[in-house]
């Protein structure tokens, strides 16, 4: 993962350089969720960070790199050179400017498709916002078991930008912030 730090330093260093006053650096909430530590029941907030080895255990290395990646900008804005906040928005969907499939969307495909059931069994017991029952649709059949009707948190990009917007522009802004809409089920998008 030290290729992360590095890449996090070397932008910062140029926002420095140029006199940059202010950074928003856009996490994910996959720097958020993934924390078996934390207090069951507990709504996760800005407080909570995804726990590094139990990532590293569970070979979710995206998790850790936007983690990672997170808190060294956020370290990095202890030195006070630079005034950086950071946004983590969930799943972000809406319109896209381009016409190839970007990160998101590509989720959302597999996710319709019933490609990340494991992340409802595996995670579920970490993750308060995974759902707990089967979905029946059809679409999910695969003749031996039915993908789950886990539960996701979406933004729409509009939202998400606007939130960027507003933190930059307020001076009084610090620390970490979640950017996220709305949850959804599995079988509700379907419906």
């Amino acid at each position: 993962m030290q290729p992360v730090v590095t890449r996090t330093r070397n932008v910062l260093n140029a926002y420095r350089k140029a006199k940059v006053k202010k950074v928003v650096v856009i996490s994910s909430t996959c720097a958020v969720l993934l924390n078996p530590n934390w207090p069951k029941g507990k709504a996760m907030d800005e407080k909570c960070w995804t726990d590094l080895e139990f990532c590293k255990a569970i070979k979710q290395s995206y998790f850790v790199a936007k983690t990672i990646a997170e808190a060294e900008a956020l370290e990095y804005a202890q030195g006070g050179e630079l005034n950086i906040v950071t946004v983590c928005p969930s799943i972000i969907s809406g319109p896209m400017p381009q016409s190839t499939m970007n990160t998101s969307s590509l989720y959302l495909l597999k996710f319709l498709r019933g490609f990340y059931s494991l992340l409802q069994t595996t995670f579920a017991p970490f993750v308060s916002t995974f759902g707990q029952q089967k979905c029946n649709h059809r679409a999910y059949q695969n003749g031996s078991e039915s993908a789950a009707n886990g539960i996701r948190a979406f933004v729409d990009v509009r939202d998400a930008a606007e939130a960027i917007l507003l933190l930059y522009e307020n001076r009084e802004a610090e620390g970490r912030y979640i950017c996220s809409s709305h949850e959804i089920g599995t079988q509700d998008l379907f419906e």
